[in-house]
């Protein structure tokens, strides 16, 4: 922190290369479903042709796999057995192994699964993902430069999402 005049000081001396306010940061997850419309998604009515009426899209019937460094799901927006309805770790014996908490580095995954089909719960429905409505599976194949079975997880998802062979109707992968 520094009066106008400090930092005009300092933004004139040689030696400083570069000077920026380093504001707390601020979450707006709770108002980035209207933003995107997610919200009016799921209370529309999709209408065909002919009259057929079907709820608003909400990601429900739907399964998409979160390929990162895992999932949480002991979390409530990400309930194992419920909501993540299958949670596999691979690290470097290349083996998929299943448990309910696959995200044991950072959070990111459990993150980005709360992002695409969180429920809400811990929010009271203020911090629901998109597609709250879709299962969950979580790949976990560790994160940042230890990403050890990528391309692993990418032929797991082929293998079970074909046409014909796709049990879990996997729609959506978010790598």
């Amino acid at each position: 922190l520094a009066t106008p005049d400090a930092v005009m000081r300092l933004s004139l001396n040689s030696r400083v290369l570069w000077m920026e306010y380093n504001e707390r940061m601020q979450y707006f997850m709770d108002r980035s479903l209207e933003t995107i419309n997610a919200t009016r998604t799921w209370d529309a009515k999709v209408i065909e042709e002919g009259g057929t009426e079907y709820p608003g899209i909400d990601g429900t019937g739907v399964t998409a796999v979160v390929l990162d460094s895992g999932i949480d799901a002991g979390h409530p927006d990400l309930d194992y057995g419920t909501k993540t309805i299958m949670n596999l770790k691979s690290d470097s014996d290349l083996v998929w192994v299943e448990m309910e908490n696959t995200d044991t580095s950072s959070g990111h995954g459990t993150h980005c699964a709360g992002t695409v089909g969180g429920l809400g719960s811990a929010s009271g429905g203020a911090r629901a993902g998109v597609a709250r409505g879709a299962n969950l599976i979580g790949l976990s194949t560790g994160e940042a430069v230890a990403i050890l079975n990528a391309l692993g997880a990418l032929e797991w998802v082929y293998q079970h999402s074909r046409p014909g062979a796709n049990p879990y109707n996997i729609r959506v992968v978010s790598n």
